[in-house]
């Protein structure tokens, strides 16, 4: 294969990247609808790799947390694929990361990318966690008083969060519940804005929190759910509510990507959700230091 170089994308580029990102999937891709955004991002570096100084590959690299970093939006043109140019350049991408401040990588992939998920394992990477994505129609008469919550439950939630489970084995990430699908980490600062912009719902019983959601907004008529959690036996009860409130607020459908925990599971199907399976995806953690000298070693 050609001698390849890594830099950061250039608005000129635009039109290189989205000629291999446009037809991805049999229903296209989500980059063309983030591509500008991902440009003009001064909090994560967009990088492309070039032969003869022509993108033929792209990968995102953005922040969970100071010391945790995301890597998304890997896409290699057509011609190049079959050519290992994801493996070649990955550990470059990787050493950018570092120098960024990142100590560890998070990503994700389908299920059933049996070549991503090789890479991944060949790398040294930890599966830590696999997300699911659920649905369910709007419904009238589900609809229990759901409450929104203001910045003065913050203490009596994040308490919730703290002693979770679910926050515990989904090493406290949670999954957007439309493109582009990555992970972010539940933190006391995000839960502030959670509950500052009102998409926080709870169920309570006797005043004391039983379960709760955190809401992303609305999408083509679907209402986003990006966390749920709460009393095990109370799961089942806040998934059903959020298709009334989703009724009430001129929805048809609610959305949610949960971690594959059994308990949060099966509650689901009995509050009338169904899984996407062939949507599956893994998420994935790489200790910088680790994977790079174990792959200059």
């Amino acid at each position: 294969m050609e001698n390849f170089q890594i830099r950061e994308a250039l608005p000129q580029d635009k039109e290189a990247i989205l000629e291999f990102c446009r037809n991805t999937w049999e229903w296209g891709d989500y980059i063309p609808l983030v591509l500008d955004a991902w440009l003009s991002d001064p909090q994560s570096r967009l990088l492309v790799v070039t032969v003869e100084d022509k993108p033929v590959a792209l990968a995102r690299v953005s922040w969970l947390t100071a010391k945790e970093a995301w890597i998304e939006g890997g896409r290699v043109a057509p011609e190049y694929r079959g050519k290992h140019i994801a493996s070649r350049s990955m550990s470059q991408i990787l050493q950018i990361a570092m120098e960024m401040g990142a100590e560890v990588v998070y990503g994700n992939t389908p299920i059933d990318n049996t070549i991503v998920v090789g890479m991944m394992e060949r790398m040294g990477a930890e599966r830590i966690a696999t997300f699911i994505p659920y649905h369910a129609g709007a419904i009238e008469n589900a609809f229990q008083p759901l409450l929104v919550e203001s910045y003065s439950s913050f203490a009596e939630i994040w308490s919730v969060i703290e002693r979770s489970q679910i926050y515990m084995e989904a090493r406290g990430l949670y999954s957007t519940a439309t493109h582009p699908i990555r992970c972010y980490k539940l933190s006391p600062e995000g839960l502030k804005r959670f509950l500052n912009s009102g998409k926080v719902l709870t169920l309570r019983k006797e005043d004391k929190i039983s379960s709760f959601a955190l809401l992303s907004g609305n999408s083509h008529q679907k209402l986003l759910v990006e966390y749920i959690d709460g009393q095990p036996s109370s799961l089942s009860e806040i998934a059903y509510s959020l298709r009334g409130y989703c009724f009430q607020k001129g929805l048809s459908e609610v959305v949610f990507v949960p971690p594959e925990i059994p308990f949060l599971l099966e509650a689901l199907p009995s509050a009338g959700y169904h899984p996407v399976k062939e949507h599956t995806f893994l998420v994935f953690k790489l200790d910088l230091r680790q994977v790079l000298s174990r792959l200059s070693g």
